[in-house]
């Protein structure tokens, strides 16, 4: 994952998601899909302070590599 500055752009309008499991205390991060299919990764407490941009290669190895158990969340 490389971090990515992306200013300039309004990436409110985008619509985040994060996991039902993230539980009381919202301790979570927010996922974004960009229009090519690329990943945008942010804190969900603090949604100011900067976005992660994952290529949509690099989620899927991720994601498969949770499910496998090969990488504990």
């Amino acid at each position: 994952m490389i971090p990515s500055k992306l200013s300039g752009a309004n990436y409110s309008v985008l619509d985040w998601r994060k996991s039902s499991a993230s539980g009381a205390e919202h301790n979570c991060v927010e996922v974004a899909e960009m229009a090519n299919g690329d990943k945008l990764i942010r804190d969900s407490k603090k949604i100011t302070h900067g976005l992660l941009n994952c290529p949509k290669t690099q989620w899927r190895i991720f994601c498969r590599a949770v499910r496998m158990g090969m990488w504990l969340v």
